[in-house]
């Protein structure tokens, strides 16, 4: 694990989660039946990413109507970053925010409403592209 993963790493082991960490600086947790990652990176410590990966797969086949769904959420809600992984797949999005912070351990202030609001970006573009909801995350522990 990188040095600039501990603060993230020990908040997130203090919190109760079961975070594991990768020699490119990624850190996997999960919350709520979800696994989100943040990539911490040795150049920037006052930059805090939290990321959700779904697959719609068998949901969303249609590329239009998921641009104009992570269009549409990325307009309406803040901080949000709502990204097709693969032109030839819609159904593989990352759902993310990344922020500036003051100093390196800020995301600690803002961790709570960060997780919220990519939850909440899932659970719009879901009811944008249907009724249906996402049936699993792309990425696993």
């Amino acid at each position: 694990m990188a040095d600039n993963q501990t603060p993230l790493m020990a908040f997130l082991t203090a919190e109760g989660y079961l975070p594991t960490a990768d020699e490119q600086g990624g850190i996997a947790f999960k919350r709520e039946g979800r696994v989100f990652l943040s990539f911490v990176t040795a150049d920037d410590p006052n930059y805090f990413n939290v990321y959700c990966y779904m697959n719609f797969e068998g949901v969303l086949t249609d590329r239009d109507k998921a641009l104009a769904a992570a269009n549409e959420v990325n307009r309406t809600l803040k901080a949000v970053k709502i990204t097709l992984l693969d032109d030839n797949d819609p159904s593989k999005v990352s759902f993310g925010i990344e922020a500036l912070l003051a100093s390196p351990d800020g995301f600690q202030g803002i961790f709570e409403r960060a997780l919220a609001i990519v939850g909440l970006s899932i659970d719009h573009f879901s009811a944008k592209i249907s009724s249906a909801r996402p049936f699993r995350s792309a990425v696993t522990q």
